[in-house]
């Protein structure tokens, strides 16, 4: 397939997001997505195959993006408030939000309740195993507390995280993502008594 000009990709993305959030992923379609970019049906099959391709390759490009982000000293968040006395925003956090404030839009739209729902899952892995791989290199191994199955575990590491991140993308005024971030680390040691303010 050709290369496609960066006006045409702007385009051709604002009206996929546009669409999602006026009617839904499920009923989008060419047709709309085309008039909405103002493009020719043959520049859009010049370069996807279908709605479904476009979707693809948009989702792909960021979670690619994210593994990346997620391969490096992703131990670091983990060890740098470990003496409880530093009130340190991890970098990685602070990357990882970054990234998601640039594609602020389409992930909003992505994992808004008219986007895609397995995006979130496909995120949610990769984070998975970037923990995994992380303690592995920290300890030897990814086990986690005794206390509790390491399915839940995991799930519970992972899924707060993305909660909050959804909250953030669902806020009509977001807060920057200096703040967003500060409010993940600091999330990482409370516990539900500290947050309901009963200790």
């Amino acid at each position: 397939m050709k290369a496609l000009a960066l006006e045409t990709e702007i385009r051709i993305k604002k009206a996929f997001i546009d669409s999602i959030n006026d009617h839904g992923l499920n009923r989008l379609t060419v047709t709309t997505l085309i008039k909405r970019a103002q493009i020719n049906r043959s520049t859009f099959y010049s370069h996807y195959l279908d709605k479904y391709d476009l979707t693809e390759q948009l989702e792909k490009k960021l979670l690619d993006d994210f593994a990346a982000l997620m391969e490096h000293r992703l131990e670091d968040s983990m060890t740098i408030n470990l003496d409880k006395k530093m009130a340190v925003t991890a970098p990685i956090i602070q990357k990882c939000v970054n990234y998601v404030y640039q594609n602020f839009a389409l992930i909003r739209a992505l994992m808004g309740p008219n986007g895609d729902p397995s995006f979130e899952p496909r995120a949610k892995k990769i984070v998975t195993v970037a923990i995994e791989q992380a303690l592995v290199h920290l300890k030897g191994n990814a086990d986690m507390t005794p206390k509790l199955p390491a399915a839940f575990a995991k799930e519970l590491i992972v899924s707060q995280i993305f909660d909050i991140l959804k909250i953030w993308l669902a806020e009509p005024t977001p807060q920057q993502p200096d703040e967003l971030a500060d409010i993940i680390q600091v999330t990482r040691y409370l516990s539900p008594f500290d947050i309901l303010n009963l200790q």
